[in-house]
């Protein structure tokens, strides 16, 4: 789960993925998720995804949408594999 990622993990997945990516896999995602990965980006980031998701939402399938969270929570199972973040909790 992607909320059990620490906030060290949650900017080292953020720097590994694309941000548009990012950003559209956030695109309706729970509010807990949503604030789980603003709290932990750098200001600058943050309003690029605040813009992104107020701009680009509309014009998002739900299909680009499901296919972003699966690459995101793909590439997270692969960096807990090489021990670069941790799903299981929060440290």
């Amino acid at each position: 789960d992607l909320l059990n990622l620490s906030g060290d993990d949650v900017k080292y997945l953020t720097g590994t993925v694309n941000r548009d990516v990012l950003f559209t896999a956030l695109v309706g995602a729970e509010t807990a998720i949503q604030n789980h990965f603003r709290e932990n980006m750098l200001q600058g980031v943050r309003t690029m995804m605040n813009e992104f998701i107020e701009l680009r939402s509309k014009f998002l399938s739900q299909q680009e949408i499901e296919g972003a969270r699966e690459y995101i929570l793909q590439t997270a199972l692969q960096l807990q594999e090489e021990g670069k973040v941790n799903l299981k909790n929060k440290a």
